[in-house]
């Protein structure tokens, strides 16, 4: 096994079809540690030469799933912000998620981006691109009609307010 940096685009790709030869080797054989050692090198180029963008507003911190394939999401920042899935939801890799089921398991990931129970994952800086700023007063209103209710709820249990 000949370790050397990876310096270049073809250097990677070929480090790439390696890995894949090496794919499932057993854990202790010469074949794993070369595995092991190609993927770090892999990954060490590719965070260099392909950096994440930077969230304008930082990871996200909270998400909401909607009823109809939307996402209210809060970013660190404090920013509250409205992410419309619909559109990617046409295309082959994303039509998955329009089961309601699996749209519904949104998580935040390790990364402050979201992820989806069957893999899928959406980077905090493409969020925050796509998505659109929820003005303070739909805040308000929200917060409004939320209160309203919670009371309507309340009467009907009989309960003092």
């Amino acid at each position: 096994m000949e370790v050397r940096p990876i310096r270049t685009d073809e250097e990677n790709e070929a480090a790439i079809d390696r890995l894949g030869q090496l794919w499932g080797a057993e854990p202790g054989t010469p074949e794993y540690d070369e595995a092991d050692t190609l993927a770090t090198l892999i990954d060490t180029y590719e965070n260099e030469r392909y950096p994440l963008e930077e969230s304008p507003g930082g990871n996200i911190t909270k998400v909401i799933p909607g009823d109809d394939s939307t996402l209210i999401l809060q970013f660190k920042s404090g920013e509250i912000r409205f992410l419309d899935m619909k559109p990617l939801l046409k295309t082959e890799t994303w039509e998955e998620l329009r089961d309601p089921a699996i749209f519904n398991t949104v998580s935040i990931d390790r990364v402050g981006g979201l992820e989806w129970d069957n893999g899928l994952l959406y980077d905090p800086a493409c969020a925050y691109r796509d998505s659109t700023e929820v003005p303070l007063t739909v805040l308000r209103v929200l917060f409004d009609v939320y209160h309203d209710r919670r009371w309507q709820e309340l009467d009907k249990t009989g309960t003092d307010h």
